[in-house]
């Protein structure tokens, strides 16, 4: 593999190293990077404005430094990552669209200038916003099935069996159990928990979905250039909307989620991933009559 120092490439405006890696003992102005790399980010951050790159490995080959990774990026949406595969002397690319078509391998390789070229103007796009819908409905429901579970094994103490065991009935009777079970031995300091403990563990427990559910109680909601993207639990996408137009009683749900903080459930309303993605609770048809 042809090699070419890093100073015929670096710096430029849209080319940045990583601090982390600067971190490692070793003189940049030493470095190399392979040439076919260089002509590959040269190329494509010439005719791509909007992306930049950042290097962010280098690998020791005495008496120098290798370039060996490089993320790419448009604006602040990651696109993939250009490599170098140690063992076969080829540029490789990753990214998430090329890791679900290599299903074995998990990236493109290539010794092929005009083959990586193409590859990049393929697979290096930002995403659609129905993309980053799918991508972010997966983040959340594993957030919210981490936020479920955390709630579920919040306790082993007496305090969540207290409360599991006759929960409902419980709640209901607080004042007159808990006396009985203060007389019976336990700590008053556990029980003054329990309403807490109970509302929290039933809040998350009524919202989060689940996948084996046959009939989902909620939906997604995501916020994109003033267009909100509904989808399913499957990433279908289900309808869509002016931001500023939305039917009167989901225009509320998504307020208040709007003013709530990140990661955060609130009763009968739905979920807030982050600032333009929500997990709304209930049938979106019945929302849009």
């Amino acid at each position: 593999m042809q090699l070419i120092e890093l100073s015929k490439i670096y710096p430029q405006d849209r080319l940045s190293i990583n601090p982390n890696a600067l971190n490692m003992p070793h003189d940049i102005s030493l470095t190399k990077i392979p040439e076919i790399l260089a002509y590959l980010i040269d190329l494509k951050l010439l005719n791509n404005p909007t992306h930049k790159m950042v290097i962010e490995q280098f690998h020791v080959r005495h008496p120098y430094w290798r370039v060996t990774s490089v993320e790419v990026y448009a604006g602040d949406e990651y696109l993939g990552s250009l490599g170098v595969d140690d063992y076969t002397d080829k540029i490789t690319l990753t990214n998430r669209t090329i890791q679900e078509v290599m299903l074995r391998k998990g990236y493109m390789a290539s010794s092929k200038a005009n083959q990586l070229s193409a590859n990049y103007d393929k697979f290096f796009r930002p995403a659609t916003p129905l993309a980053k819908a799918n991508l972010l409905r997966k983040e959340t429901y594993n957030e919210m099935a981490r936020g479920k579970m955390a709630q579920a094994n919040k306790s082993l103490a007496p305090t969540k069996a207290f409360v599991e065991s006759l929960t409902d009935y419980i709640m209901d009777n607080f004042d007159k159990y808990k006396e009985i079970a203060i007389s019976n031995g336990l700590s008053s300091e556990n029980l003054d928990n329990l309403p807490s403990l109970y509302s929290d563990y039933t809040l998350v427990a009524s919202i989060a979905p689940l996948r084996h559910r046959n009939k989902p109680e909620g939906f997604y909601l995501y916020v994109s250039d003033e267009v909100c993207l509904v989808t399913d639990h499957l990433g279908n996408k289900i309808g869509a909307h002016y931001a500023n137009n939305l039917p009167p009683e989901l225009s509320g749900k998504v307020g208040m989620l709007k003013i709530a903080e990140d990661k955060t459930f609130i009763r009968n309303v739905g979920y807030r991933q982050q600032q333009d993605f929500f997990y709304i609770l209930g049938d979106y048809n019945e929302h849009t009559k």
